[in-house]
């Protein structure tokens, strides 16, 4: 029996799993491709108008606070850094899914977790570890279908199947108590947005805008490729984008109930797919020419979605567009790539020290001035 959909921004509660598998191998290709390289109404508000003034300097919104220099050993290098967590003990956690390494640090000390594989707490695309309120470590592959989890110290505990429900997963954050919230999409439904409990079992899917894609263009498999949904979680709120318009889909987890605002990015043109194959590098000249949204991030009670032309993690141009109220939006110019953000503190990556030769990578955090 398949589940009932109340609607284009409503929620639906699975009566059973139903989701097909995935070839893992495939997706792992389009996973680090990815990472490397319809009207939507709430209840009473619809499609939200908003505000946003000139362009400003990053540095006239956010100031440094610190800076860590992440450095391990010849064999574990940081090659694409693609998210941070930091835990309450002071421990640093970072994934490089180009690599397959998931890194922590204490101090100056590096310790590797896991190694590449598919054997128990091993990675093949980690991404986006977060630490819960009991110390606990989590870390998504979605190569692998699962979320690996590790004790405070990086012992490994367990390994949560989210293929299951999720075949093709983009990106997760956690929700008190004890669920997931991950950015993704399946064969069932179009939803992009799905809370799992901590057993990986569905509770709830929301925003089925999985098929969305610039205004005026036909539906093609290349657009597939490029939706990138992402997910942020404050509180109760979940906050989402998905890569091709220019919207952020908000959506209370305890109710279902779910709106939509535009984000208006100054200078905003709806991407152009291409019509043939692309080689690396002409994937990477068509990115270079389209403004793509690259994540949803939550720091300093504020929600930021940065819109790039090009590859985020490598410094590419890209407008910062920071959510300071319901619809009154902030484009800030340049801007660090953004890894993870906190009620104190927003951590992005500073790229020269990702370009240069020395085999550190500099993580700075900033605070609002």
């Amino acid at each position: 029996m398949s589940p009932t959909l109340l609607g284009p921004c409503s929620r639906y509660v699975p009566r059973r799993s139903s989701s097909a598998q995935l070839n893992m191998s495939s997706l792992a290709s389009v996973m680090l491709a990815g990472i490397l390289l319809s009207s939507c109404r709430g209840a009473d508000s619809g499609v939200g108008r908003a505000a946003v003034g000139p362009l400003r300097p990053f540095a006239d919104y956010f100031e440094p606070v610190d800076s860590m220099m992440l450095k391990c050993d010849p064999e574990h290098d940081i090659v694409r850094l693609s998210g941070i967590a930091i835990g309450s003990e002071g421990q640093v956690v970072v994934t490089d899914p180009s690599q397959g390494n998931v890194l922590m640090f204490d101090g100056s000390d590096c310790r590797v977790l896991g190694s590449r594989g598919e054997g128990p707490g091993e990675f093949i695309v980690p991404i986006g570890p977060r630490f819960d309120e009991l110390g606990r470590l989590h870390v998504l592959d979605p190569a692998l279908g699962r979320i690996s989890v590790f004790s405070t110290g990086g012992a490994f505990l367990e390994n949560i199947n989210t293929s299951r429900e999720v075949p093709a997963a983009f990106g997760f954050e956690l929700m008190a108590p004890s669920k997931y919230v991950l950015a993704g999409s399946r064969t069932t439904d179009s939803s992009i947005v799905f809370v799992l409990d901590s057993a990986g079992t569905l509770q709830s899917a929301f925003l089925p805008i999985g098929k969305a894609r610039p205004a005026g263009t036909d539906d093609t498999p290349f657009w597939g490729t490029m939706r990138f949904p992402s997910v942020a979680v404050h509180s109760d709120s979940i906050f989402a984008a998905q890569g091709l318009i220019p919207s952020l889909f908000i959506v209370d987890a305890a109710t279902g109930d779910a709106a939509v605002e535009s984000i208006p990015v100054p200078g905003y043109k709806p991407p152009e797919a291409s019509t043939s194959p692309l080689s690396p590098q002409e994937f990477r000249d068509w990115r270079s020419k389209q403004m793509l949204a690259m994540g949803t991030y939550t720091a300093l009670g504020h929600v930021f979605v940065p819109f790039v032309n090009g590859v985020y993690f490598d410094g590419d141009p890209s407008i910062l567009m920071e959510r300071l109220s319901a619809r009154h939006w902030v484009a800030l110019v340049d801007a660090p790539p953004i890894l993870a953000g906190s009620d104190s503190a927003l951590w992005a990556l500073d790229v020269p020290s990702l370009l240069d030769n020395d085999p550190g990578i500099l993580v700075r955090s900033y605070r609002a001035r």
